[in-house]
């Protein structure tokens, strides 16, 4: 029997009924964009990377799906009053906004300087996302929940991010490099399955790790500066990784788990034959992350099926973490 693929075209949709084909519009727009923010060096201002800037697909498709895609999406203007960046009417450019489900993104090349200026603009969003990399934890969370601390600062004085209801803080992940650049349309978000790769990365996520629990949990140095979140008022937390989009009539996922840096090279050189017969007889697609320098102390092994496989999958490729080390670094 010839193996099934996932749905590409479905011809018949004009003829089904209204209320179906509007069920599928709302469907599609349950799908979480990331809309990335980016600094602007020479002008000290914010604005939306260019990637993150394209209409949702509903807005192109036909009238019906813009007239009702029109309901849920809002006009949003997210970069600073004094940005450049203008349309053809000299007006900052809007972008298309779904609040209940898209997530602002602060990358990698975004400070906590960056955030800070965002949030005092007093933009509302209910989701927002943030690299570790370069950013200090306790500047990035007191800018989300708020601070007239004395002791601080004149300019880190903000009311907080008003309406924010879920924070996803990024793990730096080095499966899928080719689809997971900065803000792609095609990139999502998984569960993180790693601490990072190098001593800087974890100590950076060990420094949001700490700052987050020293503000939820009550007793700590942290938890009088943040009374707003006390009591289980504020947002939830998720670590989290790159990924790409997972569609919904696809019903693989992405998966990965951490492994040494010596075993993994190992097996990538030696072993290849073992993997293959483990990705023909699951059905899952096995990679080994390639990067190889002295700075990584892990690397990391990701899967692409069934998120059952993907289960299974993890006791067999916990071997690549019990490959001898001096067998392996005598290759």
């Amino acid at each position: 029997m010839a193996e099934s693929k996932p749905l590409t075209y479905f011809h018949p949709f004009p003829r089904l009924p209204i209320e179906l084909r509007l069920k599928m519009y709302h469907i599609a727009m349950q799908e979480p964009r990331l809309i990335g923010i980016e600094w602007i060096r020479n002008e000290n201002s914010y604005h939306v990377v260019p990637s993150s800037r394209t209409p949702p697909a509903l807005f192109h498709l036909c009238q019906e799906s813009r007239a009702e895609a029109s309901t849920v999406y809002e006009k949003r203007v997210f970069q600073s009053p004094w940005a450049s960046i203008r349309n053809r009417n000299n007006e900052a450019p809007y972008i298309w906004y779904n609040a209940g489900v898209d997530i602002i993104l602060f990358g990698d090349k975004c400070s906590s300087d960056t955030v800070l200026a965002f949030i005092r603009d007093r933009h509302v969003v209910q989701r927002l996302a943030v690299n570790t990399n370069g950013k200090h934890a306790i500047d990035v969370l007191s800018a989300f929940h708020g601070s007239r601390n004395a002791m601080l600062p004149k300019r880190h004085a903000c009311d907080g991010c008003s309406g924010l209801k879920e924070v996803f803080v990024i793990v730096d992940s080095r499966l899928w490099n080719g689809e997971t650049c900065r803000s792609n349309p095609r990139v999502s978000l998984r569960q993180a399955t790693s601490s990072g790769s190098t001593e800087a990365e974890v100590r950076s996520l060990r420094g949001f790790e700490s700052a987050i629990t020293s503000c939820i949990i009550p007793r700590s140095y942290l938890y009088s500066r943040f009374e707003k979140w006390h009591g289980g008022k504020g947002p939830k937390f998720k670590f989290v990784s790159f990924a790409p989009i997972v569609m919904d009539n696809d019903p693989r996922v992405y998966d990965g788990m951490s492994v040494g840096r010596i075993p993994a090279k190992f097996f990538l050189q030696q072993q290849k034959k073992l993997l293959d017969d483990l990705e023909q007889r699951t059905g899952c697609s096995i990679l080994i992350s390639a990067e190889d320098n002295d700075s990584l102390t892990t690397t990391e092994v990701g899967f692409h099926g069934s998120k059952k496989l993907s289960k299974l999958l993890r006791p067999n490729s916990r071997t690549i973490s019990y490959v001898s080390e001096d067998y392996a670094s005598s290759i």
